[in-house]
């Protein structure tokens, strides 16, 4: 029994969580390291047809570390 109430407080976690993001609100607000990457790589993309792809693929992983 004791299981059962933790799946269910889960699963309402679960769903406070995703609930935001079905009418277009973010879930978290993003770090900063993702806010700024995120113009840069949406430039990059943009020129998928316009560029080497190995030179595409080279911008791209330059704004990746792991």
């Amino acid at each position: 029994m004791e299981i059962f109430k933790f799946f269910q407080k889960e699963q309402g976690l679960n769903e406070a969580k995703i609930e935001p993001s079905l009418v277009g609100q973010p879930i978290q607000p993003q770090k900063k390291r993702y806010r700024d990457a995120a113009p840069r790589i949406k430039k990059i993309v943009e020129t998928y047809k316009e560029i080497d792809m190995m030179d595409y693929l080279r911008g791209l992983s330059h704004n990746f570390s792991f």
